[in-house]
């Protein structure tokens, strides 16, 4: 098997694979991405997933003809593979005269929509949250006594983009959330349904 390159080298790969093609416009776009969720009934653990994707596409601009291809087998046969998948789809699009990758340089500004730690955090937080978002339901209406399902879930990932121009830049970003379904007393005189959501990039 062979090794894990980094995000930073699979990029640079790709890029020096479209030179290698004889590309000279075109662009990488890598996504590698964790998350998970934890779903409860019963006030307890129902369900535990963890998921996770890594992969590229890449875009390659010949004559004004634009070509794409993805994939996640990231080794070099994988990338060499899309690259050309890209070059030659390419050949087979409508020119567009005003289509154009990056040329000026990115700037580097903080989007401030990571925070480091939100997908590791332990089993018993998360299920925690999951089961915060029921109390408030419950304090919004009394009547609610019972959830039909409950799920806390996050994720982490990062965005690369890099030309064969010169353009390159990243960001990182972190979401969790919250939602429930909740359902009235059987005794209480009307069907109350509610549904409650949280979401955030931090918490």
């Amino acid at each position: 098997m062979s090794e894990r390159l980094t995000n930073e080298a699979t990029v640079d790969l790709a890029l020096s694979t479209l030179r290698s093609l004889g590309v000279a416009t075109g662009e990488v776009f890598l996504r590698d991405a964790h998350s998970g969720s934890v779903e409860i009934k019963e006030r307890a653990i129902e369900s535990v997933i963890a998921r996770a994707e890594r992969g590229i596409g890449i875009r390659v601009l010949e004559e004004q003809r634009l070509g794409f291809a993805y994939t996640s087998d990231l080794g070099a046969a994988g990338i060499r593979a899309c690259a050309d998948t890209a070059r030659r789809m390419s050949r087979l699009t409508e020119p567009d005269g005003d289509l154009a990758l990056a040329t000026r340089p990115i700037d580097d500004v903080d989007l401030d929509i990571f925070q480091q730690g939100t997908a590791d955090r332990p089993l018993n937080e998360r299920a925690a949250a999951a089961m915060a978002v029921e109390d408030a339901a419950q304090a919004v209406d009394p009547r609610v006594q019972h959830f039909r399902k409950t799920t806390y879930s996050d994720s982490e990932s990062i965005t690369m983009i890099a030309t064969t121009t010169g353009i390159r830049a990243s960001y990182r970003e972190s979401y969790c959330g919250a939602m429930t379904s909740a359902v009235k007393l059987p005794s209480a005189p009307a069907v109350v349904k509610t549904s409650l959501a949280v979401f955030g990039h931090a918490t």
